[in-house]
């Protein structure tokens, strides 16, 4: 049995989130211990089982692989964290300072994502890839320019290629609640394109 953890967006219900993670408002109450079935608020957290994938380990192993390049590899979503994080401090300008930390809170929720697939397809969700061996993720990784254009030049190349990633993680991946995940995220990265090419092409005026 898989278990995920849900935050509550207006104007989900639990029969909702039972059709939508293959679940039952019962077993989503009893994980969750929900005083009241008939009340849950924006920003609740819930457990919800599921049933576990049932495709072969084969198959998964090979997902495991490509989600785990988009997790921790060189330019994933563990790199964009660190990477937006450390932009924000150093460039003094506040709407930057605003879209970096912004999207960093978005690059986080995608890791989480992504780190709960992983761990319900049964591998460990450590910050690696693999290689002839596991390789693990560095801070040597971020790119530490503090040129504003530089920066965003960066950024939004770290975003293209995250697109291309994921759009290829859903043409290899058929079980469609994790594609609904993938392609959530997809559509944010899309958005961060065009804020990062927002203050791109704002540099100077």
């Amino acid at each position: 049995m898989a278990l995920w953890t849900h935050d509550v967006r207006p104007g989900e219900t639990l029969s909702g989130l039972a059709i939508e993670y293959n679940s039952s408002v019962p077993e989503i109450v009893r994980a969750s211990g929900l005083p009241n079935p008939n009340w849950i608020i924006p920003g609740q957290k819930l457990l919800i089982p599921s049933p576990d994938f049932a495709y072969p380990r084969e198959e998964i192993n090979l997902w495991a692989r490509l989600l785990l390049i988009a997790y921790a590899a060189p330019l994933s979503e563990l790199t964009a964290i660190t990477q937006y994080s450390y932009q924000q401090v150093v460039w003094d300008n506040l709407t930057a300072k605003e879209v970096l930390l912004r999207i960093s809170l978005d690059e986080t929720e995608h890791l989480n994502t992504i780190a709960q697939i992983l761990k319900n397809l049964g591998v460990e969700p450590r910050y690696w890839v693999w290689e002839q061996e596991p390789v693990y993720w560095n801070a040597a990784l971020v790119n530490y320019s503090t040129v504003p254009r530089e920066i965003l030049q960066a950024d939004i190349h770290s975003e293209y290629h995250a697109v291309q990633s994921y759009r290829e993680l859903i043409n290899h991946i058929p079980e469609r609640f994790i594609r609904g995940r993938i392609s959530h995220i997809l559509s944010e990265e899309e958005r961060h394109i065009k804020e990062f090419e927002n203050l791109l092409n704002n540099l100077g005026r």
